[in-house]
């Protein structure tokens, strides 16, 4: 691993491969996201997504390998200012720097998606843990619905608080939890961090329940055979 980049050798052999999938052989997300979301798709083209605290624009990015291998389209956005990054290194994708605890996300989606309600992929992650709460509920979640939902809730450092409410709200809002405590390892131990949740209208559930069902938080072991 190098910068967030995860490499596998032809010998592995992903879960559910998808299509395209035999052309990648590495992947940016910091815990694999884009491989799942790329299973739970089966490689869709032109997907669309909001990633709202979205970093660098490659390493460490959860939407850079579904941009460039399989054409999504979304908005990323951040309060740092990446933008000189975003611009030499993803020139033809958006980033936004916002405050995302004080954006009108119905109006950003309206603009960006024209009318459209149905979002692939929406990613959680500002720092704070209770400011990542703070923005699910502000995002029009009785408007809107994401296919799949990475949440990062720091689990291993904030407590179950924030992780116990955005779960309340997500699945009162019609979303399933698939991967419980997906683990990252940046200390030297395995820390539950994230949870990925799906909705069960807008992706293959019968994919999604057997990533659930092999009750593992490590991306190394419920996304590859």
């Amino acid at each position: 691993m190098s910068n967030y980049y995860y490499t596998w050798s032809i010998e592995d052999k992903l879960r559910f491969p998808f299509d395209g999938s035999e052309n990648i052989l590495g992947c940016f997300g910091q815990a694999m996201q884009d491989i799942f979301i790329l299973s739970c798709t089966k490689g869709k083209q032109n997907g669309t997504f909001l990633e709202i605290g979205c970093n660098v624009p490659k390493g460490c990015n959860n939407t850079y390998l579904l941009c460039q291998s399989y054409n999504w389209e979304g908005i990323s956005l951040d309060f740092l200012d990446f933008s000189e990054d975003w611009k030499n290194q993803r020139p033809n994708d958006e980033f936004l720097k916002a405050d995302a605890l004080s954006l009108d996300y119905d109006l950003l989606l309206e603009n960006k998606f024209k009318g459209k309600t149905n979002i692939d992929y929406l990613q959680l992650d500002i720092d704070p843990a209770p400011n990542t709460l703070q923005c699910l509920k502000r995002l029009p979640l009785n408007k809107y619905k994401f296919g799949i939902i990475t949440y990062e809730h720091d689990l291993y450092s904030m407590g179950s608080q924030y992780k116990s409410e955005a779960k309340e709200i997500l699945q009162r809002h019609g979303y399933e939890l698939i991967i419980d405590n997906v683990l990252v390892n940046w200390r030297g131990v395995d820390d539950p961090y994230e949870d990925w949740w799906v909705h069960p209208e807008l992706v293959d559930m019968s994919i999604a329940n057997e990533f659930k069902n092999l009750k593992t938080g490590d991306p190394k072991k419920f996304l590859f055979k």
